[in-house]
């Protein structure tokens, strides 16, 4: 075995691991490279290991120069560092362009065979002044264990990892030095002694320059390389800090996943996410479903549940797109929070399906709930319960006290369902004051009991004594499957028995019958007669007139609008007029009668006067004002002879509304008569804030002045009340002498009833209206 001389292998191992060190910074930046760049980063980590092999080789031939002369081939040495250079630039470029683990094993391979071609070639151009002989299966066994650490150091190696890079950096220097020692350890040696040893000789010498121009080259370029590097370092630290920070501005999180799914890098966003810090931790910790997705390559755009470190869970939309700048292959994981977005949807889909005002289940989820209901009922013995809830007086409270009031009505009804039912029931709002209740369960039992606890809770808030308003329910209850299966129909059987409850005088319950269907059938029916009355020409007029109490003489008419059916015959006012209100017919019926009693006015030859009723529905339409005016426009009727009869309720529910509309009227220059006066409020307010120009006293009292004092001591109150405020009095309803007698001592302004004339045809008063029968047959 051969003997070196210490120091100067201590400077080959020196060289060594400097060479290794600077190849894998070189090789760092390589990594980091692309194109051109990347070949030219790859070229100097090769060289710096080529050199470094081929350096720590001779160097150690130098040691062992001084016990042993030897000579050196310039042709063969100048092709080993060759080799050395371009088979570690090779391998290199094999086992680190890529991460797979079998390119960094045939890269490692590649670069120990670079280092043993590199030791035979320098071996067969060094000529010894000895005899020597090389025992094969040392020489082989060194090369194996060479290449068993290159191979260890390219798989050690890891891009930015500083404690894997100095690892990758000890076992390449490992590698050489056993190639090179362990080869020379197996080396037997004869003869020493025996020829001439030339130690200062021109070979050594000339060698020993041109190896320490080699090493001061290798050294160079080392020191040129880091200090590359360092700049390079800098810039993408800087270019990384920036980076970073303009990623922990984001409102998004982003992580950079490895291949193997642990996670490499994040932002704060990520960070404020989780909890702690995701990086070297596997990605399925946090996000278990984008993790399998990346697995089975399916993984674009998902909406998952991010688990933080206290297993609590946030709603996330996540992005994976596969990056392209980093060495080894991986993704780019961003996470958009979806806590706002979730609570919006949230709230929009509240907002879609419950009242605004009661926050009761509107109409749309209602009958979602009530198919669901009868579906249940189809696979079971159970049955379901529709209560069809209305509030009786609730229009009373919107007229007197305001929609504010009536608003909170409805929020404290709602309370009271809320509070009256089971859990498991749905309590609804579907319309201005109608409410129902879904029930499942033994029927109709159950809904006959929650029926008669609503009726009653709702009497101790809002029943006689009990608030400043009084309200009242009436509930209408339909079963499924018993009456029918189809939501739809069950609403409306539900409904007809509301109605039934309604008729039989409210706040009471009513269950469906089918005599009651055949009722609400009737009732469609003469609708629909009703709404085709005015095209085929059933509805007409009737006169009734109005006498001057003191002189007796006709002062006017009242129109009264009244329906000859073809089958039913006269259907009286009392029926259709409420019918026609109720299905809003009333505005088309209320045109014609203005329309036609302003045209049969304007033909007369006596300037009378013509009153005509308004509804509630016409004062408050917006149009009234202006649609009077071209029926004035069209009959050409005198607008002082047209007078408009409005009852209190019809003015109440917007009194701002209603004296706009009512100044219109005056502007016009017709009269505004307060009709049914002692019925409705009787407010005095009503009589300050609004321009009426008359007052009618309702027939009820005028019928009764004869036997009950109170009854004529409102009368006498009312003319009383009309003199003061300069206002003319008409009572209604007077049938006998002894009440013309009465209300002409009170000095009231004039009278209508029966005794001074019946309603008629117009043409039965023809000596009153000046108009002969054989002008109007013309």
């Amino acid at each position: 075995m051969a003997s070196h001389d210490t120091t100067l292998v201590a400077v080959a191992l020196a060289v060594c691991l400097l060479g290794c060190f600077t190849t894998f910074s070189l090789s760092s930046h390589a990594l980091n490279s692309r194109g051109r760049d990347r070949s030219i980063w790859l070229l100097g980590a090769g060289t710096a290991a080529g050199g470094a092999i081929w350096a720590t080789h001779f160097i150690a031939m130098l040691a062992l120069d001084r016990v042993m002369p030897m000579e050196y081939h310039i042709v063969g040495t100048g092709a080993s560092i060759a080799f050395a250079i371009l088979g570690s630039s090779l391998a290199l470029s094999v086992g680190l362009c890529r991460s797979s683990i079998s390119r960094r094993i045939a890269g490692g391979l590649m670069l120990g065979a670079s280092i043993a071609t590199m030791h035979i070639t320098g071996m067969n151009a060094t000529t010894m002044t000895v005899e020597h002989v090389h025992y094969l299966p040392g020489t082989i066994a060194a090369i194996v264990v060479g290449m068993a650490l290159t191979t260890a150091s390219l798989l050690a190696y890891k891009q930015g990892d500083a404690a894997r890079r100095l690892a990758a950096t000890l076992f390449l220097m490992m590698g050489v030095a056993s190639v090179h020692f362990g080869s020379m350890a197996s080396m037997q040696v004869h003869g020493v002694g025996h020829g001439s040893a030339h130690p200062g000789g021109t070979g050594h010498s000339l060698f020993a320059t041109v190896l320490a121009g080699v090493v001061l080259i290798h050294l160079l370029l080392a020191q040129a390389g880091q200090r590359v590097a360092r700049k390079m370092d800098a810039r993408e630290k800087l270019a990384s800090e920036r980076l970073r920070s303009l990623a922990n501005m984001s409102l998004e999180g982003i992580l950079v996943v490895c291949h193997d799914g642990i996670v490499q890098d994040s932002n704060e966003r990520v960070r404020s996410f989780i909890g702690e810090s995701p990086i070297g931790n596997s990605l399925a910790a946090y996000l278990p479903d984008v993790y399998h997705a990346i697995r089975r390559g399916e993984a674009e755009a998902i909406e998952t549940d991010l688990i933080g470190a206290d297993m609590q869970t946030t709603p996330v939309q996540v992005f994976v797109h596969r990056s392209s700048h980093l060495n080894e292959s991986g993704w780019v994981v961003i996470i958009r929070d979806l806590t706002e977005r979730r609570e919006a949807e949230t709230k929009l889909r509240h907002v879609a399906n419950h009242d605004p005002l009661t926050g009761l289940p509107n109409r749309a989820l209602f009958l979602d709930r009530l198919q669901q209901a009868i579906a249940r009922t189809t696979r079971s013995e159970d049955q379901a319960a529709l209560l069809y809830i209305d509030l009786d007086g609730f229009k009373v409270v919107n007229d007197l006290y305001g929609h504010a009031r009536g608003d909170m009505l409805l929020r404290d009804v709602a309370r009271i369902l809320k509070n009256g039912i089971r859990e498991g029931d749905t309590v609804a709002r579907i319309g201005g004051d109608e409410f129902v209740i879904i029930q499942e369960g033994s029927q109709p039992r159950t809904a006959r009991i929650t029926a008669a606890r609503l009726i009653a809770a709702l009497a101790e808030e809002y029943g006689e004594g009990c608030s400043d308003v009084m309200v009242g329910m009436s509930i209408g209850v339909a079963v499924a499957p018993h009456d029918t299966t189809d939501p739809e129909e069950l609403i409306r059987l539900a409904d007809v028995a509301l109605y039934r409850a309604k008729a039989d005088g409210k706040n009471t319950v009513r269950f469906f019958e089918r005599e009651m269907d055949e009722a609400a059938r009737e009732q469609r029916q003469l609708d629909a007669d009703l709404r085709a009355s005015l095209r085929n020409r059933e509805i007409s007029l009737a006169y009734q007139p109005q006498m001057n109490a003191a002189t007796g003489e006709i002062t006017g008419f009242e129109a009264l609008a009244r329906w000859n059916h073809p089958i039913r015959g006269s259907v009286p006012p009392d029926v259709f007029i409420p019918l026609a209100e109720q299905t809003g017919f009333i505005t088309d019926l209320g045109a014609w009668v203005l329309h036609e009693a302003c045209r049969e006015a304007a033909s007369w030859a006596a300037p009378l006067r013509i009153a005509v009723n308004l509804s509630a529905i016409q004062v408050q339409s917006s149009s009234i004002v202006s649609r009077l005016e071209s029926i004035l426009t069209a009959t050409g009727l005198d607008p002082a002879r047209l007078e408009l009869e409005i009852t209190e309720t019809a003015i109440l529910s917007d009194r701002e509304a209603t004296v706009e509309t009512l100044t219109g009227f005056k502007a016009l220059g017709v009269t505004i008569a307060m009709d049914d006066f002692g019925t409705g409020y009787s407010s005095l307010s009503s009589l300050q804030s609004f321009p009426f120009d008359k007052i009618k006293v309702d027939k009820s009292f005028v019928a009764a002045i004869e036997a009950d004092g109170k009854a004529c001591s409102i009368v006498k109150a009312v003319i009383g009340l009309g003199r003061s405020l300069d206002l003319p009095i008409v009572a209604e309803g007077v049938e006998t002498e002894q009440q013309l007698e009465l209300l002409r001592a009170e000095r009231c302004t004039e009278i209508q009833g029966y005794l001074v004339g019946r309603p008629r045809d117009i043409v039965a008063w023809s000596a009153a209206t000046g108009k002969s029968s054989d002008q109007r047959a013309a």
